[in-house]
């Protein structure tokens, strides 16, 4: 593809340039370099890839796009621009030929419940006959293929790779998640969405995000992404609810228990099998059942409802989609013990969520509930005090241990923690995971429930800038012979 058509209506300055240059590939990762790519010099936060430009030339790139030029003579065209971030992900989506054109894009976002959301609303899709394809915190897929995530939001290079590979196979509908990152690092710039929907905001990545207020900025930009026919669909009982309604560029409806919503929830009703809901919208009253449990989950299936519906989805077909969920990987997930006890995991890595799950679980259990968490390191510090302060007031027990402790010191990490803790008769302390959801199932007897938190879906534990195999479900289910 030609270098000048990648440029174009992007405002930079050149060295070198000269017609006719035919540019292959684009990446701004210099290992991944092949000969006739452009490269993309991006500064992350680990590394900064405008130290790597004379490696990506040395491998063959034809051309660098840059916001500063080294003093390297190079004989290929050197482009600057003010923000390498922003301008890849026009000029990767120029690359694969606009693949988003014509896909109906639904972007989840929010602190909590975006992946329950992501995928009732993949069901809800396919239950309609869509084509569909997903990217979440766990997995992309779409067809037969399916790659584990890095992160919840793709790079954009891969979004767009994605999505040409996706068009390619006829797939008319995405649901992705999109993070606060992957909207303040221009991730998903260009993407213009058929939905915007916010499920919630607590406490998270304040390491990222300086206050709250820029944590829910950051978030609100998703609704200025609406196209001409696009939907913003919105907590309503949310604090920052109003936020979202004013940054949507069209139409935006509200959900929540609260009367005054667009779509108001009322006449739940719980059991042992499933949940049952109302959504009222004035007008008319659906009835909707799902077997997900806890509260919070019939908010995830209302939006995820109220999603489908404005967007013009079927009523059978959202009810059939809500009701074929039976789990999701990670959130809420029962293992009944032998032993006659419960064990739960859930990826809950908030104060707010590890409040949510532990009233709930508290509400099916006729004796003790015992907690198990940890803080992930090099994330926000702030948080770890109010994540003990919410797991020793909602169980009768808790286990204080590592969750991700990635370059911090787990020990201070914990130390953090107990910050928060004031009833120190009703905790325990064990560095190791592994040993401490040991210990959590030792000590449970008859109608306890064991609640592990925090890594959910995860199969891995990050210690320094390593992964190792760690699954919390396969490690219970080994020491109790399940």
């Amino acid at each position: 593809m030609d270098l000048r058509y990648l440029l174009k209506n992007i405002q930079y300055q050149s060295r070198n340039i000269s017609e006719n240059i035919s540019v292959k590939g684009v990446s701004s990762d210099s290992r991944n370099i092949q000969k006739g790519d452009l490269f993309i010099a991006v500064k992350g936060f680990e590394f900064n890839g405008h130290n790597f430009i004379e490696k990506a030339v040395e491998s063959g790139a034809v051309a660098v796009v840059a916001e500063k030029y080294n003093n390297k003579k190079y004989n290929i065209p050197l482009i600057l621009v003010d923000n390498t971030r922003k301008v890849k992900s026009e000029i990767v989506r120029r690359f694969y030929e606009y693949p988003d054109k014509n896909m109906d894009i639904i972007g989840v976002t929010g602190t909590n419940g975006k992946t329950t959301v992501s995928f009732l609303l993949e069901s809800i899709l396919q239950t309609e006959g869509k084509n569909t394809g997903l990217f979440n915190t766990l997995f992309y897929r779409w067809g037969e293929k399916e790659i584990s995530a890095q992160r919840t939001t793709p790079d954009s290079s891969d979004i767009y790779k994605y999505l040409s590979e996706m068009k390619n196979q006829g797939v008319t509908s995405l649901v992705m998640e999109v993070s606060s990152h992957a909207l303040s690092l221009f991730r998903v710039e260009g993407l213009q969405f058929k939905a915007a929907v916010f499920t919630n905001i607590s406490r998270d990545h304040l390491e990222f995000h300086d206050t709250m207020d820029d944590y829910a900025d950051a978030k609100s930009k998703l609704f200025m992404m609406l196209r001409s026919d696009g939907i913003g669909v919105i907590n309503g009982d949310d604090e920052y609810a109003e936020k979202m309604i004013k940054a949507a560029n069209q139409k935006a409806v509200t959900v929540g228990e609260n009367p005054d919503n667009d779509y108001h929830i009322n006449d739940t009703h719980f059991s042992v099998d499933y949940s049952r809901f109302t959504l009222d919208t004035g007008n008319t009253r659906i009835i909707f059942k799902t077997a997900l449990k806890g509260h919070f989950n019939i908010l995830n299936c209302a939006i995820a409802a109220v999603t489908a519906i404005e967007i013009g989805c079927d009523i059978a077909a959202v009810k059939q989609g809500i009701e074929r969920i039976k789990t999701i990987p990670g959130r809420m997930e029962y293992i009944e013990a032998a032993q006659g006890f419960l064990v739960i995991v859930d990826y809950a890595h908030t104060p707010e969520a590890i409040e949510n799950i532990l009233l709930e679980v508290n509400k099916i259990t006729h004796n003790r509930v015992i907690a198990v968490f940890g803080c992930g390191g090099d994330r926000d510090k702030g948080k770890r005090p109010l994540m003990g302060k919410k797991a020793v007031e909602h169980s009768d027990y808790t286990v204080v241990t590592t969750d991700n402790p990635r370059t911090e010191n787990p020990s201070l990490i914990i130390a953090d923690i107990l910050r928060g803790i004031k009833k120190n008769n009703k905790i325990k302390i064990i560095e190791d995971r592994k040993q401490a959801i040991q210990y959590a199932l030792d000590i449970a007897e008859k109608n306890d429930s064991v609640v592990i938190l925090g890594k959910g879906h995860e199969t891995y534990q990050e210690i320094g800038t390593q992964r190792y195999p760690f699954d919390d479900k396969k490690i219970v289910k080994e020491y109790l012979g399940l």
